[in-house]
């Protein structure tokens, strides 16, 4: 039996435009990291919150 390979599920939602994937921007914000936000191709500078998918059992 093969095993099939499930796409990755998106690890981040924005909470301005609703976007959600796994890569990201970041801004520089004077912090010494810069502060991560969308990574939608529109330029959206939301915040980021953790997708949460719900466990497959």
């Amino acid at each position: 039996m093969e095993e099939t390979e499930e796409p990755e599920q998106p690890k981040y939602r924005c909470t301005e435009c609703g976007w959600t994937g796994n890569k990201y921007d970041r801004v520089e914000d004077g912090s010494m990291g810069g502060t991560a936000v969308c990574g939608s191709e529109g330029g959206c500078t939301g915040q980021l919150k953790l997708n949460r998918v719900p466990d497959h059992t």
